[in-house]
């Protein structure tokens, strides 16, 4: 029988070798697994530090060596699942105060979209928000005013709230009011991956623009030479950017 050429899900065989040979291959591993998972179950907080997956490893009863965990995390690496940051940091979901700084891993695009595959093959049934919010923001767009009011307003609750919990269980279950606050102020590397990621038209998602701020000749020094800071930037809604926001809120009271 011949293969229908127009039928999108036709597979490309080369592609589909890489698929298993390459992307796959180093899953085969429990340990491998279990470095991944935790990588996709932490991903809102940006990136992990081989201590951070350590502490997660040691909850779960597994005594992996710093050493072990840093080569299955290259295994990762070359595999494209997951990717080191070009600057190190503290751990980012333990307590943590020692000086020392570690590299901070995450999971690339292609092993955040095989993470998200994974449940499906398995036949659990997607979240709402699901692999790509910005198309969840359109579908509430599109809801009558009282449903998209009541929607973003459950959305920001379970958000904080996953926040709260989050701060609380890291710090042992127990915070004051000065420093809960504080730690619920965006962390500055989940911040930064969120504004890439909508800064980014390669993914086909445009939301945002960034402009350099004009603040004299340093800061266009500073910016021909590579060295601006994020204070030295300007962002911009997009014409799809503006259009999604416009659908959200237009007409709403943001407490502005």
């Amino acid at each position: 029988m011949k293969s229908d050429e127009s039928n999108p899900s036709t597979m490309d065989e080369a592609e589909f070798e890489t698929l298993f040979e390459i992307h796959l291959r180093p899953l085969k591993s429990g340990n491998a697994r279990r470095i991944f998972k935790i990588l996709d179950e932490e991903r809102a907080v940006g990136a992990l530090t081989t201590l951070d997956i350590q502490a997660k490893l040691d909850e779960r009863g597994i005594t992996l060596s710093k050493k072990e965990i840093n080569g299955w995390l290259h295994s990762l690496n070359d595999a494209g699942l997951a990717e080191k940051g070009t600057e190190r940091g503290k751990p980012t979901t333990i307590e943590y105060d020692d000086k020392y700084t570690f590299d901070l891993w995450r999971l690339t695009d292609l092993g955040e979209e095989i993470a998200e595959g994974i449940p499906r093959i398995l036949g659990k049934k997607p979240s709402f928000i699901g692999a790509y919010p910005e198309k969840s923001l359109e579908q509430i767009s599109k809801m009558d005013r009282a449903e998209r009011e009541l929607t973003l307003r459950r959305l920001d609750e379970l958000y904080m709230l996953e926040k709260i919990l989050r701060e609380l269980f890291i710090a042992g279950g127990e915070l004051d009011g000065v420093n809960l606050m504080r730690r619920l102020k965006p962390a500055q590397i989940e911040l930064n991956r969120l504004l890439s990621r909508y800064l980014n038209p390669s993914r086909g998602v445009n939301l945002i623009s960034r402009r350099p701020r004009q603040r004299g000749f340093m800061t266009r020094l500073l910016n021909i030479i590579g060295l601006s800071s994020e204070k030295d930037s300007m962002y911009t809604l997009t014409e799809d950017g503006e259009r999604l926001a416009r659908a959200l809120w237009s007409g709403e009271d943001l407490g502005h």
